[in-house]
């Protein structure tokens, strides 16, 4: 995944699968990189590529990715946001933008209080915040779970017709590339949308798997689809209870 960080940088991140990981002190994760990702990076961008490992190997970083639910902190005067509150996979880099939408619903919520030594006032307002701050974190951490697994390349048929088809949904134009990307830039934190684009994608994978003409075999693929990592949890009813649970307390607020 390749993304601007300044007018003229560019960061690539390459996730790799669990196992025997190149080492970077000894030159074989800059050797990984030219042989097996340089030939997958678009023509244009091979050669920019290719100079920024040989200059810049000793900037060549490795993170492992890890997930943390958001989990209420009942200790009174303390708020943890970031990171230390919810940790979600970095492919969809919306960590920051998370947590700059938790700050300004916080300080909306803040703003009235007299006392802030007030330890019962401020622990109802942090339980206020903790629903409030739902539809965006329930929306960024579906796609945080579910965006790494449509990208990756699979032998498995239902998978890769997933992956192809979330490619095709995204550069078919118009209302679904507009609509998906505001979910992934946080500008339409919207469970609902969320629900209705992956809806929209496992469709149109499941018609890539029967085409021409169903078989058993498609049919089965097809199905096994809906298991894909993070739409079986947008879809499930209990998930879709809590949200709902969720949101009403949110707008008696």
């Amino acid at each position: 995944m390749l993304f601007h960080i300044s007018s003229t940088d560019v960061r690539c991140v390459v996730e790799l699968p669990p196992g025997k990981f190149p080492s970077i002190a000894n030159g074989e994760m800059a050797t990984f990189l030219k042989d097996t990702m340089a030939p997958q990076v678009p023509p244009k961008l091979r050669k920019i590529f290719l100079k920024g490992i040989d200059e810049g190997e000793d900037n060549i970083k490795a993170m492992p990715t890890k997930r943390m639910e958001a989990t209420l902190s009942e200790k009174k005067g303390v708020i943890v946001l970031g990171d230390a509150f919810n940790i979600r996979h970095p492919g969809i880099s919306s960590g920051m933008m998370v947590v700059l939408s938790d700050i300004l619903i916080l300080r909306g919520l803040l703003q009235p209080l007299n006392n802030l030594g007030d330890a019962n006032k401020v622990s109802e307002v942090i339980k206020s915040f903790y629903v409030i701050r739902k539809p965006m974190s329930a929306t960024v951490n579906t796609l945080g779970n579910a965006f790494p697994q449509l990208l990756i390349a699979s032998t498995d048929n239902a998978k890769e017709a997933m992956r192809q088809g979330f490619y095709d949904y995204l550069s078919s134009g118009g209302f679904r590339t507009s609509g998906f990307m505001a979910l992934f830039g946080g500008m339409n934190p919207r469970p609902v949308s969320l629900t209705y684009h992956l809806c929209a994608i496992t469709l149109s994978s499941i018609g890539q798997l029967l085409s021409p003409f169903p078989s058993p075999l498609r049919v089965w693929h097809s199905l096994r689809l809906f298991g894909a990592e993070g739409i079986s949890q947008i879809l499930s009813p209990a998930y879709a209870a809590a949200y709902r649970k969720s949101y009403m307390a949110t707008t008696a607020l």
